[in-house]
């Protein structure tokens, strides 16, 4: 089955009659959702980041907006803990709250964890087993995995990161089944892309590889970026960009069958 954007219609009616919210908006019409975030002073871009993961959570339940929930948490927490290590240092405003904001943080990540620890979902089944180990979260992963229950997107894409470095031919059937069953383009996917080449790269298929990379940047960077693994020449770069175009258009269509894709 092929997938598109119009799978993503169902996001688009929640936004397409009234304009994009900000999140200044989003906390005065929703409170609840901003209470334990420091509005005014600190990481203005994971806060927003955050405010809004929260909104569609709110709006459209689901495992992969949990996830990004989990994952836009952790990087306010995050940005909030550099904040207070350089406020608490001497000769910064020794009367600044970030501490209280930071634990609060803390306090918010670990219940939102508490509370998905034993979720079946695949994806944050995954999530609990790359962050803590969680031998239960593992089981419930591998075996949605044997049941050919992980089906969404964000879960195939993030096995695929997991297995990269141990595991690198089952990482790379994910990125094949997210190559072949999605319309892809740079500037929505550059970071599918660039997980592809690794992928391909870890596979020892380096020519591969060297595509995917110009697909996802230009041919100067891709060359700079994977040319230490292999000699270019300029007829065979050329061989490659070439190479690219066809892949590229395929991929924007959806029609890209990366099982049978080799160089």
């Amino acid at each position: 089955m092929k997938y598109s954007f119009v799978a993503l219609a169902t996001v688009v009616v929640l936004t397409a009659c009234q304009p994009q919210l900000n999140s200044k908006q989003i906390c005065a019409d929703n409170p609840q959702l901003c209470a334990d975030i420091d509005q005014k002073r600190w990481c203005r871009r994971p806060r927003s980041e955050l405010v809004h993961t929260r909104y569609m959570a709110e709006q459209m339940p689901s495992a992969t907006n949990t996830y990004q929930l989990l994952i836009d948490t952790e990087s306010y927490q995050n940005c909030m803990a550099t904040i207070a290590d350089m406020v608490a240092k001497p000769g910064t405003n020794s009367n600044s709250n970030s501490t209280q904001w930071y634990l609060r943080s803390i306090d918010t990540l670990e219940n939102l964890q508490k509370q998905t620890e034993t979720d079946p979902d695949p994806l944050l089944s995954l999530y609990h087993w790359a962050r803590s180990k969680d031998p239960a979260a593992k089981q419930r992963f591998l075996a949605a995995e044997s049941a050919g229950k992980v089906i969404e997107r964000k879960a195939k894409h993030q096995a695929a990161v997991y297995f990269l470095k141990n595991e690198p031919a089952k990482a790379h059937g994910y990125v094949m089944q997210l190559l072949s069953n999605y319309e892809i383009d740079q500037e929505n996917d550059k970071e599918l892309l660039d997980l592809s080449a690794l992928s391909y790269l870890k596979n020892n298929l380096q020519e591969e590889a060297l595509v995917m990379m110009i697909i996802g940047n230009s041919p100067q960077i891709a060359v700079g970026m994977i040319g230490g693994h292999f000699k270019v020449s300029d007829a065979e770069l050329a061989r490659f960009e070439q190479e690219a175009d066809k892949v590229r258009r395929l991929l924007n269509k959806g029609n890209f069958e990366a099982e049978h894709w080799k160089l």
